[in-house]
């Protein structure tokens, strides 16, 4: 008797591993949820050991696609596109064009950016190497 309780308890016991195994397996990506709309905030470009000026923007998001400007010439270059968010990334494509040589091309909004939402407030983050970064810090209007 005692080698059948021990038998069923060794398989509810892998039965158990087997559910846990395969829950964990899920994708358990989170999506960044950014709604349609018009945004507005600033953008800034940080680097150590240089001081970059703060310009305001606006973007606005719609059926996954983008128009927005800044105040600031080529500072940055938002235009007009298409965005893809996939899990707590957007990835802009920007349709403008072309453009001259004559400004940093790494100003217009295009590549991948982390995304941080808090209630109606984005943040937009893309990382370079040696320590500097884009960020774009908007709100829903």
């Amino acid at each position: 008797m005692s080698n059948i309780v021990t038998f069923m308890k060794m398989k509810s016991f892998i039965l158990a591993i087997a559910v846990l195994l395969s829950v964990s397996s899920c994708d358990n990506s989170i999506e960044a949820n950014i709604k349609d709309g018009a945004y507005s905030g600033t953008f800034y470009r940080s680097n150590p050991g240089v001081k970059y000026t703060t310009a305001k923007v606006s973007i606005t998001l719609k059926d996954n696609t983008f128009e927005g400007g800044s105040d600031t010439n080529r500072y940055p270059t938002i235009c007009k596109g298409t965005y893809k968010i996939s899990g707590e990334e957007i990835e802009f494509t920007n349709s403008c064009g072309p453009w001259t040589a004559d400004f940093d091309w790494s100003l217009i909004i295009s590549g991948k950016f982390q995304i941080t939402t808090e209630g109606d407030k984005v943040r937009l983050t893309r990382n370079y190497d040696g320590g500097f970064y884009d960020r774009y810090e908007l709100k829903m209007q």
